[in-house]
């Protein structure tokens, strides 16, 4: 990493050949900001889309569980008949 020494309020900094420019702290760049606002913006939608997807994925787990119960009750009452009627038949 290489630090070059620009003018007063400016630091160059050349990484792995890449050059950044640090701003003096006290310095906002308006179209920086806006930028930084737009991806803000952009990411709350995506957030917002995320748990719609989560909620809607919850609402299909809780109905595929009532579904499997459903399943099992019926294998298990069918498995009962047939056990049942097989004791009598070859009693």
């Amino acid at each position: 990493m290489v630090w070059l020494q620009a003018q007063a309020p400016t630091i160059l900094c050349i990484t792995h050949l890449h050059l950044y420019k640090r701003h003096n702290m006290n310095e906002i760049d308006p179209i920086q900001y806006g930028q930084l606002i737009a991806k803000v913006e952009m990411l709350e939608s995506q957030v917002s889309e995320m748990s719609t997807d989560i909620k809607s994925l919850l609402a299909m787990a809780n109905k595929s569980k009532g579904g499997l119960w459903v399943g099992m009750t019926l294998a298990s009452l069918f498995g009962g008949l047939i056990h049942f009627v097989g004791e009598k038949i070859l009693k």
